[in-house]
Parts: structure tokens; C-alpha cells; sequence
């Protein structure tokens, strides 16, 4: 499945020191994953002492990054 990742994810990336291949290894080795608002998905991986969150939607056969986020805890 082709990865895109939108706008908005990639400003929260760059303002949050996230790479894009930490996205790719959250998205494709997630430690956690699960469903938010409006049926959007979300996995998590484990970098360091935080969890990256990182939030997206599949629309046909793309998988859209919507937001990446950090959290100290699951």
C-alpha cells in the first residue's frame, strides 16, 4: 500500500524532530494499534523513552497520514 503523507503530518514532523522512516516503522512495525475519532486509525511505536503516534486513514489503496504525535505512555 503507498504511503502518502499530507501536509499537516508533515509539518508536525518537522517540528517534532520525526523522520519520515520512523513514520514508515511505526505504521509497518507498530507496538500498539487502534481507532479514533471519525474511524481514523493510529499505531504506535516506541523511540527512545516516548511513544510516536502516528494517526492515519486508508482510502482506496493509499494510506494517508493525518497527524503524528508524541506520548510518554500508551
Amino acid at each position: 500500500m503507498e504511503v502518502v503523507i499530507l501536509p499537516h503530518a508533515q509539518q508536525r514532523m518537522q517540528h517534532r524532530g520525526v523522520t519520515e522512516s520512523m513514520v514508515h516503522d511505526t505504521l509497518s512495525h507498530p507496538e500498539a494499534r487502534g481507532t479514533g475519532y471519525f474511524g481514523r486509525s493510529f499505531s504506535y511505536k516506541k523511540f527512545g523513552n516516548k511513544y510516536l503516534q502516528v494517526v492515519y486513514e486508508d482510502v482506496d489503496y493509499t494510506r494517508r497520514v493525518i497527524t503524528i504525535i508524541w506520548k510518554s505512555h500508551l
